[in-house]
């Protein structure tokens, strides 16, 4: 757990950034531009393909230690955290001044993503315990990264 740590620190640090940005209405506008939402969600897909395949392909066993700064380019570069905060931020108020409501939201936003992602580097470091053999581990990297690719497909749908 204290291993992950600061991959979770920093990944926090870009989501909280990518939520900033979506809550001052920066990706709302990129909406107004003609085809801007398609642009928006062909560049998601590509970012989810080529994640599924970095999963998929991930070496077995993987016994590096998660680096920090891409943790940081995963949160804030992550268009798929983009789309969902800027709907989040668009779809309903909190309270009725509306920069008052984007903080509000902000803090919402941060303090959720902290405790779920807390929650799941926990489970990680419970699961990393777990003796698999290379051939299982392949099998649950590739698993995931047909999931990935499942959600793509449903997503384009």
């Amino acid at each position: 757990m204290r291993a992950g740590l600061p991959f979770y620190a920093s990944l926090q640090i870009g989501l909280a950034i990518a939520c900033a940005i979506s809550a001052t209405g920066i990706i709302a506008l990129l909406a107004l531009i003609p085809f801007g939402e398609v642009a928006l969600s062909i560049l998601a897909t590509a970012y989810l393909m080529w994640l599924a395949w970095r999963i998929a392909s991930a070496p077995v066993p993987a016994n590096r230690a998660p680096m920090a700064t891409s943790a940081f380019l995963l949160g804030i570069a992550n268009p798929k955290a983009y789309l969902a905060f800027a709907s989040l931020m668009g779809s309903f108020r909190l309270i009725p001044i509306a920069g008052v409501d984007a903080a509000a939201k902000w803090i919402l936003c941060v303090a959720v993503m902290m405790i779920v992602d807390l929650a799941w580097l926990w489970v990680g470091a419970l699961v990393h315990h777990l003796p698999l053999r290379p051939r299982a581990e392949r099998a649950a990297n590739v698993a995931m990264g047909c999931l990935i690719l499942a959600a793509c497909a449903a997503a384009l749908l």
